[in-house]
């Protein structure tokens, strides 16, 4: 679905993984800090697969989980094949992906608003987004 801009957005379950990258995704719990630090190997298939599409430009990887209040967030960069960011477990981190990409603030606004993502602040209002 087309975010403000340039920019899209490509919501990935694990079955649109699986299909289109041949690669499940199968995410540790984001507010657990010991299973987050195995994000980097959750999401080295999805990784690699992008280093093999023929990209112009980067990709972040953005990942929120809620489970009441305001969850976690975790996102990466992949820039020609390699990864240049993250991936990262903390507060703002989609935030600085987005700054990885160089998306620059509209006024008053942070990067997340800037794109366009701050029109689904659920799982649900993206899920129903068409």
């Amino acid at each position: 679905m087309r975010a403000r801009g340039s920019w899209w957005i490509v919501p990935l379950s694990s079955d649109v993984a699986n299909h289109v990258f041949g690669t499940g995704l199968s995410l540790p719990d984001l507010e657990d800090p010991v299973e987050a630090t195995q994000l980097t190997n959750a999401i080295a298939p999805l990784t690699e697969a992008l280093s093999r599409l023929p990209l112009r430009g980067a990709v972040a990887l953005v990942f929120t989980q809620y489970s009441g209040g305001t969850g976690a967030q975790a996102a990466a960069v992949v820039r020609e094949g390699a990864l240049v960011f993250g991936p990262t477990v903390q507060k703002d981190a989609i935030d600085e992906a987005l700054a990885h990409l160089g998306v620059q603030p509209e006024p008053g606004q942070d990067l997340f608003d800037s794109v366009g993502l701050g029109q689904w602040r659920s799982m649900d209002d993206l899920a129903g987004a068409g």
